[in-house]
């Protein structure tokens, strides 16, 4: 898989609920292709949506018959603090990849004068994140109008 196919999967699982669980579905499915041809390939995919939604459905339903014990525990707390600084972390560094490859002249880019030249880009993105997260915390417009709404001022500025 190229890392364009990669991005364009990513992008397009974005527009979708469950972000992670579809992108797993197609890289499961362009790899099987890519190896095995197209039959193959439909069965991948049906392979890799079973093994994204197999463990943490069983893992849901054996915490739960606890859940009350271990929501109290100062253990489990801390660790989800950890987890938590993880988890930023790992976008963190999932966004510096991400701006590497979108960022064609990425060593470049760092000066302020290249920096200059993709600002043109990158106002009507600010606008637009600035605009959908006021509307989500000042007016508690929901997420469900934000996504479309986005969605079609991107189409028209883009």
């Amino acid at each position: 898989m190229s890392t364009q196919q990669f991005l364009d999967g990513i992008a397009f699982s974005q527009v979708t609920p469950g972000p992670i669980l579809v992108i797993a579905t197609f890289i499961a499915q362009k790899v099987t292709t890519a190896e095995s041809g197209l039959v193959l390939g439909v069965v991948g995919a049906l392979v890799g949506t079973a093994a994204i939604f197999t463990p943490p459905a069983i893992l849901m339903v054996t915490a739960s018959l606890v859940l009350e014990d271990i929501k109290q525990s100062p253990v489990v707390q801390a660790a989800m603090r950890g987890i938590r600084c993880g988890i930023l972390g790992m976008i963190a560094v999932s966004a510096l990849v991400i701006l590497r490859v979108a960022l064609p002249a990425w060593p470049e880019a760092v000066s302020a004068s290249a920096l200059a030249g993709y600002a043109g880009l990158l106002w009507p993105t600010v606008v637009l994140f600035v605009g959908s997260l006021v509307a989500m915390l000042k007016y508690r417009i929901d997420v469900v109008w934000i996504i479309p709404a986005a969605g079609l001022c991107g189409f028209f500025v883009f």
